[in-house]
């Protein structure tokens, strides 16, 4: 089948995946195919136009109709495992995930199983603001060793191209971001290093690699300090070649290989990070049916919020506010009349109570009440 018809395809299946719930009557999704240019020349510190970045394949297609604002739909993610392009020889390109912007939670990332498909379809809640917008990405890597037809990767021989994707934010970014380690060394190498992070390029011609993403400390000479973004480092995504383990990429001697690093930044207010093997989301944090019990995000359950009010809350706790992270916030109780309101001078009175404290129990919403707390 050849790939105009493939797309076909999936765009009349992905406008019959929307919640029957949740009409739609005008274009509002758009569905592009983009692969991974390693660079060929130019740098990703700053990111020039040879430097590494996405080519589009096909799209975007309009898909659907109008979305509802605040309502939830299913989005079709099933995307052709690999794409060829016409042309002598033909270029080769393996699904590598797919990115969805556009919700109420950010970015969605979605990513192959053991056996290189997705999920069918992932539910994506819109936000409350008028003519809400879906953007579903399918980006690709190159296929063969150690380049495509028409690319340079690694000068020539072989390379790990890589570079730093955020979620949320569905863009690539532009940081500091990995230390480089020829093993069994334990002290980044200042060459390998400083080619990783400003051309996207590490040689493995020579040296088997061990390339640690997070947020790097080492400074290679003659460069001013690292920059980061703050994002919090989610998975590697890799080709063939690639072996992950935790925050480390480990490329062997000889191997071409083109990986990208995921980060996530916070999740919006009463959302949680969810990652799973094949989804990485913010989700929202469901209400729990039982008064006074708060979610926990690591079980994923509800549990009795009562537990957790710190010993230093002498008149009790409010019910936590749920962090960035989906950690518990505790607000302690004020005493008895003593609640500060935001721009307020001289608080809540005598006969009020501050019923919805901010982070750190500062900004209240004084109600009166009887008895006085």
């Amino acid at each position: 089948m050849n790939q105009r018809a493939l797309l076909s395809i999936l765009i009349g299946a992905t406008a019959l995946t929307v919640l029957p719930a949740m009409p739609r009557a005008s274009a509002q999704e758009t569905l592009t195919y983009f692969y991974y240019q390693p660079g060929s020349g130019g740098t990703r510190q700053p990111r020039t136009g040879t430097g590494p970045h996405f080519v589009t394949l096909a799209g975007p297609t309009t898909v659907g109709g109008a979305l509802v604002s605040g309502s939830t739909v299913a989005v079709q993610t099933a995307m052709p495992t690999t794409w060829t392009t016409s042309g002598m020889p033909p270029a080769q390109y393996a699904l590598a995930y797919v990115s969805i912007t556009g919700g109420a939670g950010g970015g969605i990332s979605v990513f192959p199983n053991a056996q290189g498909n997705l999920p069918l379809t992932v539910n994506v809640t819109l936000p409350t603001t008028p003519n809400p917008q879906i953007g579903v990405n399918a980006y690709y890597f190159p296929v063969g060793a150690p380049c495509p037809a028409g690319q340079t990767c690694g000068g020539g021989g072989s390379a790990a191209e890589i570079d730093e994707f955020s979620e949320t934010q569905g863009t690539l970014l532009t940081d500091t971001f990995v230390n480089v380690y020829i093993p069994p060394s334990t002290t980044a190498n200042a060459g390998l290093t400083g080619t990783g992070n400003m051309d996207g390029t590490v040689i493995t011609t020579n040296n088997t690699v061990r390339i640690n993403a997070d947020q790097p400390t080492y400074v290679y000479p003659g460069t001013t300090p690292p920059t980061v973004t703050g994002e919090i480092f989610d998975r590697w995504v890799s080709s063939p070649g690639g072996t992950v383990s935790g925050n480390n990429l480990n490329v062997d001697k000889g191997t071409t290989v083109y990986a990208l690093a995921f980060y996530h930044s916070s999740c919006p207010s009463d959302y949680y990070w969810n990652p799973s093997a094949t989804v990485s989301q913010c989700t929202k944090v469901p209400t729990c049916p039982i008064a006074g019990d708060v979610w926990n995000p690591t079980t994923k359950t509800c549990v009795r919020g009562s537990g957790g009010c710190p010993s230093t809350c002498h008149f009790g706790c409010y019910l936590p506010y749920i962090g960035p992270q989906g950690q518990p916030i505790w607000n302690c109780k004020p005493a008895p009349g003593t609640c500060t309101h935001a721009g307020a001078t001289n608080g809540c009175g005598a006969n009020q109570y501050c019923s919805t404290p901010g982070p750190g129990g500062t900004d209240c919403n004084c109600l009166k009440c009887s008895p006085v707390m």
